[in-house]
């Protein structure tokens, strides 16, 4: 079957989600299982598809079993794939852009919120991480959840998903010029983002055609939620994402005014769009919105206006705010929002200029961008 008739094919069934913020559960005291040998070696879920699906509900790990069971854990699949990918690695961090990165790249299709690392004895079973679990999922929530054996010990990987729709199994790489065909089963919304910046939308179901190479964005939502993935054109899906934070720091605000101005141009570079000169005008323009933002009054519109008022009145506008633990983290918020991502990626953009603002907690930026 051509990947083309497999679109074609493929159903899309959006499953409601708990609206409401749910009474969080905690897991259950009781005696625990002993663990297995410690010459038992881990089994680890695939970590990489072609198609996005939850998978699997039920773990092939005789350790990871048992803490499932003992716990009545949400494992799945795909995002326990993404999990040991990162167990494996003994360099990795907690970084949920990596986590969200390597679910995609796993075929999770939802939402990850948390990650949460353990290390125990060969074959022990991971109280630590359970204790680290406690409270933790939500109804509805679902669990990756894998270990690796590191240095004769066993690390363990906890990623936490939110799913908001439900998907049937759809491809994440299709051929130029493929249809992008979704049905779905109740009212909502699709929008999906070129890597040339253009922007489409529509009423579900999802109908459009994949016409450029490159990496594209989709976003479904409906009333009980939505979810936003990557597809790639012509292309394999890459090995690492553009936006990693694992290790970074918040410095100062003039560090970290270099740094946005250094992410956005490695962003750009990556999609073949145009550098952005730094323009002194639009970084003081951004003084005031991220002084309205900071106080909980940001208003895109007007700070376009005040941008068209000031002499920015050929060509395209931006206004964008994040809040964020670093830069990268507060970057990869606009990529993952169609609208945001269509304007970072506007090739017709020239010069822009951030307003900065650093604390204990992170950064938030505001981007003023304009055409040169």
């Amino acid at each position: 079957m051509t990947r083309s008739a497999f679109v074609l094919l493929a159903l899309l069934s959006l499953a409601l989600s708990p609206a409401c913020a749910p009474k969080k559960e905690r897991l259950p005291e009781t005696a625990l299982p002993p663990g297995v040998a410690p010459q038992v070696p881990p089994i680890l879920p695939a970590d990489r598809a072609r198609v996005y699906a939850v998978g699997a509900t039920a773990p092939r790990d005789l350790l990871v079993a048992q803490v499932v069971a003992h716990a009545g854990l949400p494992w799945v699949e795909a995002l326990s794939g993404a999990a040991g990918r990162m167990a494996l690695d003994p360099t990795a961090r907690p970084d949920p852009l990596d986590a969200r990165w390597l679910a995609a790249v796993a075929g999770y299709p939802h939402h990850v919120d948390a990650v949460i690392f353990g290390e125990e004895a060969a074959g022990a079973f991971p109280v630590g991480l359970l204790r680290a679990l406690d409270g933790r999922l939500p109804p509805g929530a679902q669990l990756g959840l894998a270990r690796a054996r590191v240095l004769e010990r066993d690390r363990w990987v906890a990623l936490i998903g939110l799913p908001a729709v439900e998907l049937a199994a759809f491809p994440r790489e299709y051929a130029k010029g493929a249809p992008l065909l979704l049905p779905a089963d109740r009212p909502g919304r699709w929008a999906l983002v070129s890597p040339l910046g253009a922007l489409r939308s529509g009423a579900l179901p999802v109908d459009a055609v994949l016409d450029v190479d490159g990496e594209w964005w989709l976003e479904i939502e409906t009333a009980q939620g939505k979810t936003g993935l990557p597809l790639y054109v012509d292309m394999d899906t890459p090995p690492a994402p553009l936006l990693r934070s694992a290790g970074e720091r918040v410095a100062g605000p003039a560090e970290t005014e270099a740094r946005a101005h250094a992410v956005l141009a490695e962003l750009r570079e990556a999609f073949g769009a145009p550098g952005l000169s730094p323009e002194a005008t639009l970084r003081a323009l951004s003084r005031q919105p991220l002084d309205e933002a900071k106080e909980g009054r940001w208003d895109g519109e007007a700070a376009v206006g005040r941008l068209r008022a000031a002499g920015f009145v050929d060509g395209p506008a931006v206004a964008l705010r994040c809040a964020g633990p670093t830069v990268p983290a507060c970057v990869d918020q606009w990529m993952r929002a169609p609208a945001a991502r269509a304007q970072l990626l506007d090739p017709a953009l020239g010069a822009a200029g951030f307003g900065v603002e650093t604390s204990t907690d992170g950064v938030q930026l505001v981007l003023q961008a304009a055409a040169p």
